[in-house]
């Protein structure tokens, strides 16, 4: 089965952060899941319709994965969202990152992943991402 996936995180500040989100975002895809949005995907001239997608694709997402190496992300919402909807999620962050213990704390988070290249991001998203298809099955 395949997952329907939404990346989450902070607005990419440059071509690093850019990178990070197309890697993960081509992970995904290469084990033949759908991600339906990633934090490039975010069309800051309309925040109305914005808001309005971004709920939606949490409804609709089997996972939420959300990269949380920068200090306040900015999404609170969107992990509250799915968290009162029974979405599990993967926290991605850089090695010496601090995740807030409220949010390391959901019940639904399926793991934290600490990764220091793309390589630590490829290898842990595949196992987690077997684990829960096999749960959604």
């Amino acid at each position: 089965m395949s997952l329907k996936i939404l990346i989450i995180g902070k607005e990419p500040e440059g071509k690093k952060q850019e990178e990070l989100y197309k890697n993960i975002k081509s992970i995904v895809a290469e084990y033949g899941h759908e991600v339906l949005s990633t934090p490039n995907d975010i069309d800051t001239e309309n925040e109305f319709g914005d808001y309005q997608d971004t709920f939606n694709n949490i409804k609709d997402a089997d996972l939420i994965i959300l990269e949380s190496t920068k200090e306040s992300t900015r999404q609170g919402m969107e992990v509250r969202e799915a968290d009162l909807l029974g979405k599990p999620l993967i926290i991605l962050a850089e090695e010496g990152t601090e995740i807030s213990s409220l949010v390391a704390g959901l019940p639904l988070l399926h793991d934290i992943i600490y990764y220091s290249n793309i390589e630590d991001i490829r290898d842990a998203l595949v196992r987690n991402m077997a684990v829960i298809e096999e749960v959604e099955n």
